[in-house]
């Protein structure tokens, strides 16, 4: 197990604030944020290249915040993977064993069974500047792993390969991680990369973590508008509370010039102002309003038509525009100008705190 306790550390202008997060025994935590939030300076911290100023890291039940990088048992992936052009496939994967000497039959025997897993047993003599960037991928997961080190720092190492590639890579990294029994902490930009390879996900924004949720709690968790627009919420506009009695909350807003319904696990405290967001998934487009949910009358703007998914832009009469995301089978025959509804059920609504902040919420 992995685990950061307030971290922080100054780097020129910018710093890491009180950084916490861990990764459990087989898990896969991925750090999410933007380029220039902070996330190569966090495993550089925590891999010993960066001294921190204050905070604890824990590793396999030891402190190694003093320690220097080659005896924390953390193997590091960068960006730009560190490949040695001027070494072979083979060499490039055992270079580090036998720079420290520990090359043995364990060693051998986990260098085999990694050249088989990542489909790489033709590439063994083959120099690297021969390799596709995928390749070069597996190569250096390989020399990763062949330490026998169980926890694996990922710095974003796939953004620099074309979709088809990303995710035949991201089910070898499940794959690997699982046969391996390795504990992962990455970092990415890619919203659909987190979510496909995490069991846990924190954001990080200008080296702060505003969210740390298991996956299958973090829109349920998600509080923050800043967070919400880096995962793909589109549609959030501004609102008063109305009233607030039972599971659901009524909202003005000046925006849609309208009522918004959503639902709440805790009564909010009245008289308060908050953002609501909802994901354009979440949104369909009707002829007629539906009972029980929000329906806003909404003209067609604009429909783009993808391979696999069509966007369409609404707008409403108060001039606020929406984001509609489907699958691309849905709505052929829409067309741009026709009079429709914006309809989204109360309980696919984000209810987000004004200042950024956790919702204020009053006793249950």
């Amino acid at each position: 197990m992995l685990e950061v306790k307030e971290l922080f550390l100054h780097a020129g202008n910018f710093s890491l604030k009180d950084i916490c997060l861990s990764v459990g025994e087989g898990s896969c935590h991925v750090v999410l944020g933007p380029t220039g939030s902070g996330k190569t300076l966090l495993l550089e911290a925590i891999m010993g290249f960066r001294k921190i100023e204050r905070g604890r890291i824990f590793h396999a039940g030891k402190d190694i915040t003093r320690l220097p990088p080659e005896r924390r048992e953390i193997s590091y992936l960068p960006q730009d993977l560190a490949l040695f052009p001027k070494m072979n496939v083979k060499e490039n994967i055992l270079y580090g064993i036998r720079v420290r000497k520990v090359e043995d039959e364990t060693h051998q025997r986990l260098f085999r069974d990694l050249v088989n897993i990542l489909g790489i047993e033709h590439l063994l003599e083959r120099r690297i500047e021969r390799l596709s960037g995928g390749e070069r991928q597996r190569v250096a997961l390989a020399r990763a792993i062949v330490t026998g080190n169980r926890t694996l720092l990922l710095d974003e190492p796939l953004s620099a390969l074309h979709e088809s590639m990303r995710r035949d890579l991201w089910m070898l990294i499940k794959d690997l991680q699982k046969s391996f029994h390795l504990n992962i902490l990455m970092v990415t930009h890619d919203v659909e990369e987190a979510f496909f390879l995490a069991d846990r996900v924190s954001v990080i924004y200008d080296g702060l973590v505003l969210q740390s949720s298991d996956k299958e709690d973090f829109f349920h968790e998600l509080r923050d508008v800043r967070v919400a627009g880096l995962v793909g919420v589109r549609n959030i506009f501004e609102v008063e509370l109305l009233e607030s009695s039972g599971e659901v909350s009524r909202f003005f807003s000046e925006e849609l010039n309208t009522v918004v319904k959503a639902r709440n696990h805790r009564p909010l405290l009245s008289g308060s102002r908050f953002f609501l967001g909802v994901h354009g998934s979440d949104v369909d487009v009707r002829t007629h309003p539906i009972e029980g949910f929000n329906s806003l009358e909404v003209e067609i703007l604009r429909v783009y038509r993808k391979v696999r998914s069509v966007t369409i832009e609404v707008k409403t009469p108060s001039g606020k525009i929406l984001t509609v995301e489907k699958p691309s089978r849905m709505y052929r025959f829409l067309n741009e100008g026709h009079k429709a509804f914006a309809v989204f059920s109360p309980d696919d609504v984000l209810i987000m705190d004004h200042s950024g902040d956790s919702i204020q919420t009053t006793s249950p």
